[in-house]
């Protein structure tokens, strides 16, 4: 992917501030506002160039700043500075013909994120760029503008409920809602051809938004809503606001979903990765969703109403595709169907996932509907891996686990049972978790007999501390019915899972209905039912 960045323009409301000097290139608090762009949409590691449209007045310095950057990290993506030849103000070709001039030049052929280089975000566009993957389609963003007045001045656009664009008009006179679209847009591969047909068909130049007006008329195109602020230094008194105001990206959790299994593959606060990010060698997984069973049934055998099922160990749903339905304030959604013809689950029903941020704090969202004509029996849980925090393998701690109750004490809980190839088996009596004072060490041998139990809602969260005893996560869930504790009894084996259930696996020897096994759960016929777990990072 190709980063265009629209810097072209000769900002005289800034003068004498721009008279000489780019607005792209003035600081913000330590950094150019170039700079505070490019630095985030690095970390979504998909932009192999940045190309910079200058005219010919600023393109000399545009220059030395990028061969500055380049000495600096040369690491990074490239950046390239085009000159368009303009001196003027009065001369400017106008973003849409600029960002035509950077694809003819350089006979651009991938996909493009064009923003303008002279705004500032208070969110990361790693967010923007994959909703844009996700949905398959151009893109552009919008927020919530009150002011009619303000509408006038820039594009608008109606969309529907899953952000398609069904009208866009750049500075109307009677606005037709209050989605404002600043400069910032995802072309797919396919649409970038049309930048020309659209400048030949007559659609405005001046104004980069002019180009999606025309292309929405053609196309699919959506709009992402905003989940912050957009600092727009269009004149000498925004610009003070932003350097008494603007501290950067929020501390905002990111993170990706793939479509497989609706299962979390990232998880970063700043450049830290938590989540573990799979290896066959320990463990292929990620994040798994489980569903309709959490842990084993007896046998490998579901029974439901008299009829036998092969069921595996934690079910269907980590290995299903999922559908994505964008994200809108609500947060990321993904849904799997079932219509009842599955070989091992013959019930009609709907799991809908849906994932969101606030600030340290990761939501993930199940919701359960019975869409069949008979009662529906299932569990679920979640299963995610965690790196080990400065893992060395000769280390003879690795870090600790921290138990909470649900009113947040902490606790050391009783186990009942131990597992033998999946299925629990009960103690001669409950013994205490092997802790030190309150925390579990994580040993090389920690998990030699496979996971800890945490049942009876005893515990509904569990904290991952690191060598020193630092909290690094907490994973919880306010429904957790049991906990599991778990890594591989492999050596050197760099992760742990921390595992809230709503349900567990069988009691060695159970040969029962899907309705006996313990901690079911039960729905009627267009029932919903919702159960939520989160991530907390320090």
């Amino acid at each position: 992917m190709k980063c265009l960045i629209l810097a072209a323009g000769y900002a005289t409301r800034l003068y004498p501030l721009t008279e000489n000097f780019p607005k792209p290139l003035l600081k913000v608090g330590d950094k150019a506002i170039l700079d505070w762009l490019i630095e985030d949409i690095d970390r979504a590691g998909v932009v192999d160039e940045y190309v910079v449209i200058s005219n010919h007045k600023f393109a000399g310095i545009f220059e030395e700043w990028a061969a500055s950057r380049r000495h600096a990290r040369p690491d990074r993506a490239s950046v390239t500075v085009l000159d368009d030849g303009t001196t003027s103000n009065e001369t400017r070709l106008g973003a849409v013909r600029d960002i035509q001039f950077a694809i003819d030049r350089l006979g651009l052929d991938d996909d493009l994120l064009v923003i303008a280089g002279d705004n500032l975000l208070d969110f990361s566009l790693v967010r923007f760029i994959d909703y844009a993957r996700t949905k398959g389609t151009t893109c552009i963003m919008r927020y919530y503008e009150p002011s009619v007045e303000k509408l006038r001045k820039t594009g608008v656009a109606t969309v529907d409920d899953n952000g398609l664009i069904l009208s866009m008009v750049e500075k109307p006179a009677e606005p037709q809602s209050h989605w404002c679209c600043p400069p910032f847009y995802f072309y797919r591969r396919e649409d970038v051809p049309l930048v020309k047909v659209g400048i030949e068909s007559g659609c405005g130049v001046d104004a980069p938004g002019s180009f999606i007006a025309w292309l929405s008329g053609q196309t699919k195109v959506h709009a992402w809503e905003m989940p912050g602020r957009r600092y727009d230094i269009g004149n000498l008194e925004s610009y003070e606001e932003v350097q008494r105001n603007y501290k950067g990206i929020k501390d905002m959790i990111q993170y990706q979903i793939a479509n497989h299994g609706a299962e979390l593959q990232s998880l970063r606060l700043g450049n830290r990765e938590y989540l573990w990010q799979g290896d066959p060698a320990y463990w292929g997984r990620r994040a798994p969703i489980l569903f309709p069973i959490v842990g084993k049934v007896a046998g490998d055998t579901l029974r439901v109403n008299g009829h036998e099922y092969v069921m595996k160990q934690h079910g269907f749903a980590r290995d299903a595709e999922f559908e994505p339905c964008g994200e809108n304030s609500d947060g990321e959604r993904y849904v799997m169907v079932g219509d009842g013809t599955r070989e091992n689950y013959p019930y009609k029903y709907e799991l809908a996932v849906t994932y969101r941020a606030d600030r340290h704090r990761l939501y993930c969202q199940w919701e359960v509907t019975n869409r069949d004509e008979r009662s529906m029996h299932f569990q679920i849980g979640a299963h995610p891996a965690f790196n080990l925090p400065d893992y060395n393998p000769a280390d003879p701690v690795h870090g600790y686990l921290e138990c909470y109750d649900a009113a947040g004490n902490v606790v050391v809980p009783m186990l009942t049972h131990y597992l033998i190839a999946g299925l629990r088996h009960p103690f001669s009596e409950p013994r205490p978790l092997p802790v030190d004072g309150t925390l579990l060490p994580i040993t090389n041998g920690c998990f030699d007999a496979d996971a800890y139990l945490l049942e009876g809602s005893q515990v509904t969260s569990v904290a991952l501390l690191d060598k020193q005893k630092r909290k690094v996560l907490t994973v919880g869930c306010d429904q957790t019915q049991a906990y599991g504790l778990w890594a591989p009894a492999k050596p050197g084996c760099p992760f742990v899972c921390l595992e809230p259930w709503c349900g567990i696996t069988d009691t060695a020897g159970f040969e029962g209905e899907i309705s006996e096994r313990e901690l079911n759960h039960r729905l009627e016929k267009g029932e919903t039912m919702r159960f939520e777990y989160w991530v907390e990072v320090e």
